[in-house]
């Protein structure tokens, strides 16, 4: 997790919209405290990055989101309630993740997801 945990300090960068941070050699969650980046965040990428574990819920708070794109990582269990929250967001992509299937149909309305 400490890996990632460098995220936490962008929470107070205002004028940021986007995180690219694709095709790196992390080995670690996503610290809970991702989802409270920001508002300003509108595009957050991370392809295949070695990300690990679940999604947390805090990703609601991402409220701004228009992409978000964590695919090819070894994210597991099932896609947070809170993904709903998320009102403008666009574009999901979390393929080639091992998630479960449970709540993806609600999402598939309001987001194009790869």
């Amino acid at each position: 997790m400490l890996e990632l945990d460098f995220l936490i300090s962008l929470k107070n960068c205002r004028q940021l919209k986007e995180i690219r941070i694709s095709r790196n050699s992390f080995d670690g969650m996503l610290p809970r405290a991702w989802g409270n980046l920001s508002a300003s965040i509108e595009f957050f990428s991370a392809y295949s990055s070695g990300i690990k574990g679940m999604i947390p819920n805090e990703i609601g708070n991402m409220s701004n989101s228009i992409e978000l794109g964590i695919g090819g990582n070894e994210l597991t269990r099932t896609m947070p309630d809170t993904l709903g929250q998320l009102r403008n967001m666009q574009v999901l992509k979390l393929n080639d993740n091992k998630l479960g299937e449970r709540g993806r149909g609600q999402y598939l309305s309001t987001f194009a997801i790869w």
